[in-house]
């Protein structure tokens, strides 16, 4: 099942920048849709698997460009983290129920999203033998969630690219008899896809943060009421 979901993972935004460029040449090209059908019905399992390969090596470099963008991102902007466990932990101290410290056990104080996403991080990655509700979510977060969220940014990428390709093709005048309806229907199909995939992404990713601090937040309180006193948690210090 992990392995149809890794191949999954590279094939289907290949596909999609593909299919939207199929598409958009038959809107355009309406003949295309016949000479299409006919192809496909004499399309032999070599063909097949040919186009499948084909996605899937288009989705691979969608997929590098997309880890490559996400770190560089991270690194040069003020958005260390995306996810949000800021408030949670300074809730949580405030409380008198956590104290965070750096490894020299001085105080810690967090400054943003991506020092609370490391403490809560080494918190629950040391928890995860301990605890059976972070064991059972640890392995649903990893094979779903971090599948969709990759998932869905290599797509959104995939419709940039198949688009950009598009317009290429549009200036070498390929199709020169376009309608102005096809050409309406072809910018309006890639504009929906990308306005709804971006925020697919970030509620999948939203939901994937409110998970975590739920589960945080219950193991934390679960801590301090079985050995009633304050847990301690660690911070190093990262560098840019």
């Amino acid at each position: 099942m992990d392995e149809a979901k890794r191949i999954l993972r590279y094939t289907l935004p290949g596909l999609v920048y593909l299919i939207l460029l199929i598409a958009c040449a038959i809107v355009l090209k309406p003949i295309l849709f016949k000479e299409s059908l006919s192809a496909t019905v004499n399309l032999g399992v070599g063909e097949i698997v040919g186009g499948f390969i084909l996605a899937g090596g288009l989705g691979y470099l969608f997929s590098i460009t997309y880890f490559g963008l996400y770190w560089i991102v991270m690194r040069w902007t003020g958005l260390k983290h995306i996810y949000n466990h800021k408030n949670v932990l300074n809730s949580l101290e405030q409380q008198g129920k956590i104290c965070i410290y750096y490894p020299d056990s001085s105080p810690a104080k967090i400054k943003d999203n991506r020092e609370a996403w490391y403490v809560v991080n080494v918190y629950w990655h040391s928890r995860v033998k301990e605890s059976r509700a972070i064991e059972g979510m640890t392995n649903k977060l990893d094979s779903y969630y971090s599948d969709i969220t990759s998932s869905l940014a290599t797509t959104f990428l995939a419709v940039i690219w198949s688009f950009g390709t598009f317009i290429a093709i549009l200036n070498h005048d390929v199709f020169p008899n376009a309608s102005t309806g096809g050409l309406a229907f072809c910018f309006a199909l890639y504009g929906l896809f990308a306005i709804l995939i971006p925020i697919n992404w970030y509620r999948t990713y939203k939901s994937y943060e409110a998970m975590i601090n739920i589960a945080f937040v219950t193991e934390i309180n679960k801590e301090y009421e079985q050995k009633k006193k304050v847990v301690d948690l660690f911070l190093d210090k990262l560098k840019n």
